[in-house]
């Protein structure tokens, strides 16, 4: 008897499934933006980009913790 093979969708049982049962939480997991070609080159590519990015979020979050509550 042959195997099936894994992308065989057939062999699973699809009954009692749920269309979009983990949609929402995907959505809520990934945060998305467009950033301009231009400002992509000029900046150096997609992983300057990224980097910048993330330098300005550490940046954001050390100068929230330095100010008091109000």
């Amino acid at each position: 008897m042959a195997r099936k093979s894994e992308t065989d969708l057939r062999r699973y049982d699809w009954s009692k499934s749920e269309r979009g049962k983990y949609a929402a939480r995907a959505r809520r997991s990934v945060e998305t933006i467009s950033v301009d070609k231009k400002i992509v080159k000029t900046l150096g590519g997609p992983e300057a980009v990224i980097s910048l990015l993330e330098a300005l979020a550490r940046s954001i979050e050390a100068s929230r913790k330095k100010r008091p509550a109000a």
